[in-house]
């Protein structure tokens, strides 16, 4: 790696090139190397070294690569080098197949093979053995439209399948609704067939899973917990809930510590002994250590008591914002956007910066777009929330062999079903290109289209839109 090459500019640059340098170091003390120290080891060397070129171009005389639309200018570099001598290479890809952008794979390695290999001899692999000509023939409708591709046109001996059917929804409300109500009818018609939800991120399983609910209909989650199970979903919960309640032990516990703040097991047993023996609530006892004039004598050290002058502040401040929110038009939104953003935890896992933060900050956007509905309805605003969210944790727990299946587009691959509905978010308007050229599909409507396999499945389509990305980006507006 290269940390000292690091350019430091944001505190969120400067943090992360610090933490990588100090990685950097660790793994040089220790003779070490990761997953991508190897690949740019590896290429550097055989940039420098003609001799490793040619022992190692001699020793490997057929290279064969799977997955090549996923590859990296890295690994890229590593099959020239490799290949430079012999050109005895098989690749095998699919352009149309290339997601992995935002891990710098990089298409233009599969889109200009040719040019890289001259020589090579091009095999399209066109018959499909799984889907229908009806679902083909919608897919390309919808690939055909990349600008730069590989022609392809897919064809099975498979019969033909039903036809497209496809719905436009207001909302994301009601096309799930729609989805649970199409479901329901489908099990009246033909029993205990199996049917799988498909969307293209965990977040997106709300709207589903509560119009399922209402209407009583089992189903799993593949790849994941329930929306409201995930961790990040029930650690917000539990920092609104001493908002409302600071007297809730249990949900103290679990974020007292959430973001990190230095406070270990042997702080947090010491501050549960204190408790007990008054006789007392985990909160009044923090009340009771952090007291600028009398503070409780405790076994804790100087950073662990501050740690829990931190805490203190920042549910203080929760439960003041609850308190000016009474009458607000905004008042259960507002309070879980504070519980994320002003305790810390929407920052930190900016910081992370992984795949994973970036799935839990958009779990935490579709948090508060269930906030934004609770603002709306005639109810007993965070409170309610709270409970429905407890309430809808404990029963989310299902049989395994429920008909219904919830997972991502990804997660999709192998399971076998009967039927399946798919919530597809590709570019700007996909199913106005690819189903109805009159739809403009601006704005947030949800385009939705149904449409049976030969085994009596169905499909459901769903236009693109931009959710709210205050989370990702930082915004509070």
């Amino acid at each position: 790696m290269f940390a000292s090459k690091i350019e430091y500019g944001d505190e969120k640059r400067a943090a992360m090139a610090k933490v990588f340098k100090m990685y950097d170091q660790r793994l040089n003390t220790a003779n070490a190397l990761d997953f991508d120290d190897l690949l740019i080891k590896t290429v550097k060397l055989l940039r420098i070294s003609p001799e490793t070129r040619q022992k190692y171009n001699e020793r490997y005389k057929y290279i064969l690569v799977d997955e090549y639309q996923d590859t990296n200018a890295l690994q890229f570099a590593l099959i020239s080098f490799l290949t430079e001598k012999q050109q005895n290479i098989c690749v095998v890809g699919d352009d149309a197949q290339s997601i992995y952008g935002f891990r710098q794979a990089d298409i233009r390695n599969i889109l200009g093979f040719e040019e890289h290999f001259p020589d090579a001899k091009v095999i399209l692999l066109e018959q499909n053995y799984r889907s229908t000509q009806t679902i083909l023939d919608v897919a390309h409708a919808i690939i055909d439209k990349n600008i730069n591709q590989k022609k392809k046109k897919l064809w099975t001996a498979n019969p033909g399948g039903e036809r497209i059917f496809y719905y436009q929804a207001f909302d994301g409300d009601s096309e799930a609704r729609f989805v649970a109500s199409k479901i329901e009818e489908h099990q009246r018609r033909r029993g205990d067939s199996r049917i799988a939800v498909l969307y293209r991120t965990n977040a997106q399983s709300r709207l589903f899973e509560e119009s399922l609910r209402r209407m009583r209909i089992e189903y799993n989650i593949v790849g994941g917990f329930s929306f409201y199970e995930r961790a990040e979903v029930k650690d917000v919960i539990a920092y609104v809930t001493p908002a409302m309640n600071p007297f809730d032990d249990i949900a103290l516990l679990r974020v007292i510590n959430t973001p990190t703040r230095g406070l270990g097991k042997t702080s947090l047993d010491e501050l549960q002994r204190q408790a007990k023996a008054a006789g007392s609530s985990l909160w009044m006892t923090i009340a009771s250590i952090t007291d600028p004039d009398l503070p409780l004598q405790v076994n804790l050290t100087p950073r662990a008591k501050e740690a829990m002058r931190s805490f203190r502040k920042v549910i203080e401040n929760l439960i003041k914002k609850v308190a000016e929110s009474n009458g607000a038009d905004k008042p259960v939104s507002d309070i879980v956007v504070a519980a994320i953003e002003d305790t810390g935890y929407a920052s930190s896992l900016r910081i992370e910066n992984s795949d994973e933060a970036e799935a839990r900050l958009e779990n935490l956007e579709e948090l508060v777009n269930a906030a934004v509905d609770y603002d709306k309805q005639e109810i007993d605003g965070l409170r309610d929330f709270i409970d429905h969210a407890a309430l809808t944790s404990d029963t989310d727990k299902f049989d395994g062999n429920a008909p219904v299946t919830l997972m991502t587009v990804h997660s999709s691959k192998g399971p076998g079903v009967s039927g399946r509905i798919s919530r597809w978010f590709g570019g700007r308007n996909i199913s106005a290109f690819a189903f109805d050229q009159r739809s403009e599909g601006t704005g947030r409507g949800a385009s939705a289209g149904i449409c049976g396999d030969h085994a009596g499945g169905e499909y459901l389509v769903r236009d693109p839109f931009d959710a709210a990305a205050r989370l990702r980006r930082g915004d509070r507006g």
